[in-house]
């Protein structure tokens, strides 16, 4: 059976790599990032670099291993016309 691609949206990603926002947001939003079939688009991780390299939160070189990071765990998707192909 096919596992089913899910989208996690670019505040649940910052919620789950920042703690010292909200303990309880951090603690549920790294549970729905662990769940098998979480999809990445390049959207999305621009605007998790983005906001923290803004606010002050990750230099470049960390950002650089996040972005490596995304590919390991999270299935990419790319998207091209109205279908979306898988890129893992």
């Amino acid at each position: 059976m096919p596992i089913e691609l899910k989208f996690l949206d670019s505040n649940i990603w910052l919620y789950a790599l920042v703690k010292e926002q909200d303990a309880d947001k951090h603690s549920i939003a790294r549970e729905l990032a662990q769940q098998p079939g979480i999809a990445v688009s390049t959207q999305i991780i621009n605007e998790v670099c983005f906001n923290l390299y803004r606010n002050k939160m990750q230099t470049e070189p960390e950002l650089e291993k996040l972005i490596h990071g995304f590919a390991n765990p999270c299935q990419r998707v790319v998207f091209g016309g109205h279908a979306a192909r898988s890129n893992h």
